[in-house]
């Protein structure tokens, strides 16, 4: 499995942006939540549909030599679940099929790039809107802020096709 199998970006839950790409889950509250390889191959995996354990295993690890032990198999489902929970996505959206494998139970789309570009200036909105609101945050945030902010972040966010 190589980087350029997975050319789409995802929206998952309507609410985290994964991008397969630089790895990452972009989450609403402006959390980046770094995957470990094996967490993104395993991600990539089930957002093409349900797998066996044994393809997983086969995809995730081709490039270790011996066998994989089924506790580092698990090891990695409890990882991926927690990548998850922490981007504000509950683990049960990886669903476990007694005796098959995993399934992603959730919601997901494909997201252009416009689109991805709008949800990331919404995340970082909700994040700033948050900050400004929070009694416990002195900052506040005059509207020219937020715009050279949401510049910024347009500017980041930036996806090329080819």
């Amino acid at each position: 499995m190589t980087d350029t199998d997975f050319q789409h970006n995802y929206l998952l839950e309507n609410e985290v942006v994964f991008l397969p790409e630089e790895r990452v889950l972009l989450a609403k509250n402006s959390n980046r939540i770094e995957l470990t390889e094996n967490n993104y191959r395993m991600l990539c995996c089930l957002l093409e549909g349900e797998v066996s354990k044994k393809k997983l295993m086969e995809k995730i690890w081709s490039e270790q030599n011996g066998a994989v032990s089924d506790s580092c198999y698990y090891g990695q489902v409890h990882l991926l679940r927690k990548a998850l929970i922490m981007a504000g996505i509950s683990g049960d959206v990886i669903k476990t099929i007694p005796r098959k494998g995993l399934k992603y139970n959730g919601v997901y789309a494909f997201c252009a790039p416009e689109h991805l570009e709008d949800r990331c200036r919404e995340i970082e909105m909700e994040h700033i809107h948050q900050q400004s609101i929070n009694p416990r945050n002195d900052t506040f945030y005059d509207p020219e802020d937020l715009k050279r902010k949401i510049k910024k972040i347009s500017r980041i966010f930036v996806v090329s096709m080819t």
